[in-house]
């Protein structure tokens, strides 16, 4: 698991003992959308894991949000840096 640090203020590291009531409720609240690339056993390392982590759904891939509608479609980001990938998918820059 990797350590994270969120607006809600939830703080956690895998060295910890014991997993904050706050961050299973960050995990499980249906109004959060986990992203990132590659994620697709995200949400299953975490139910295996000691702490049995939960989360509501999936993350999301950016990857697949990369993928151009057509072929003549311009906006093709499969090759593209995962900041510019960032940028069209969620329109967050990332530095």
């Amino acid at each position: 698991m990797q350590s994270c640090k969120v607006s809600a203020d939830i703080s956690y590291s895998s060295a910890s003992v014991a997993v904050p009531r706050s961050l299973r409720n960050f995990l499980r609240n249906p109004n959060h959308t986990f992203v990132g690339f590659w994620n697709h056993s995200d949400r299953r390392k975490l139910e295996s894991s000691d702490h049995r982590l939960e989360m509501c759904r999936d993350p999301f891939d950016l990857r697949l949000c990369a993928e151009a509608e057509d072929e003549n479609d311009d906006e093709d980001l499969r090759l593209a840096p995962m900041h510019k990938i960032v940028k069209k998918c969620i329109g967050y820059e990332v530095e």
